[in-house]
């Protein structure tokens, strides 16, 4: 780095309340939960759990649920799969895929907890994320008062 690149500085700016938004039933460093090639997926699906208990108005919408969790552990072993053909001295694939769907479990849980707690009207938010005409995965919940 020179000279120039350390006396550079930068500012921070606060998340306004569409950041907040934005980032409900993402975890961040789990990439992208729509991808349905990494662990975002199985972490967004415990975020909604999650959130559903935290907001009593809502429930998972159950065979959405069911489809996207098949697809989750099925890509999750089968990366699984082959990181044991590559490296044999690893873990069984088996213990791999129970060892991340009980991360991203843990994950999606806290990261739901998090936004409860530090989100304003987190619980309206939910119907904008997972509901009937969700941005991230429509039809996971739908509100009891419907």
């Amino acid at each position: 780095m020179g000279k120039r690149d350390s006396q550079r500085t930068h500012k921070l700016r606060r998340c306004t309340r569409a950041d907040q938004s934005a980032g409900i039933g993402r975890e961040v460093g789990y990439g992208d939960p729509t991808d349905f090639k990494n662990e975002g997926l199985l972490a967004a699906l415990a975020y909604a759990n999650e959130a559903v208990t935290l907001c009593p108005e809502y429930s998972i919408v159950s065979d959405t649920h069911k489809l996207l969790y098949s697809m989750a552990v099925q890509s999750a072993l089968s990366s699984a799969i082959k990181y044991k053909e590559t490296y044999p001295r690893s873990s069984p694939a088996s213990e791999a895929v129970q060892t991340t769907l009980a991360w991203t479990k843990s994950a999606g849980e806290k990261a739901a907890q998090s936004d409860r707690a530090n989100i304003s009207g987190f619980c309206t938010e939910l119907d904008d994320v997972f509901g009937e005409k969700g941005r991230l995965f429509p039809n996971l919940v739908s509100s009891k008062r419907a």
